[in-house]
């Protein structure tokens, strides 16, 4: 989800190998990262739900 917002931007390369541009990669960004992690908790924990949910649905 991150990535299509904030994709990486490729580096250039000169004939020598010198890299001009470092490009930019969302985990560079603190705030980006702590909101990559909030939303991976998130998305693990309902998963971890309904997965229970479905468990204890079938023991029924």
């Amino acid at each position: 989800m991150l990535g299509r917002k904030y994709p990486s931007e490729d580096a250039e390369y000169e004939e020598s190998g010198r890299m001009t541009y470092p490009g930019y990669h969302w985990g560079n960004d603190d705030r980006l990262v702590r909101v990559h992690k909030r939303l991976a908790r998130l998305i693990l924990r309902d998963l971890r739900r309904a997965a229970r949910a479905t468990t204890d649905n079938k023991e029924q």
